[in-house]
């Protein structure tokens, strides 16, 4: 068992063995709208188009998605 096994809540040990099971498949070719929902915490939609992605391991992306 890892560290994410052993500490955290119920909630924190379910996910941290899903995250561990979809690290063991091959990578996907797609997006999956479930795994998005198990790892994605919130977006941010700014003016200009601009969105700010925020994931439960604390990784950061923002994306401009307005065309110039």
């Amino acid at each position: 068992m890892g560290k994410a096994d052993k500490e955290g809540n119920a909630l924190e040990k379910w996910r941290a063995g899903q995250m561990v099971q979809l690290t063991a498949e091959p990578p996907l070719e797609t997006v999956c709208a479930e795994i998005v929902n198990m790892a994605l915490e919130s977006v941010e939609v700014h003016d200009g188009g601009l969105l700010h992605f925020r994931f439960f391991d604390g990784t950061e992306l923002e994306i401009d998605t307005e065309e110039e």
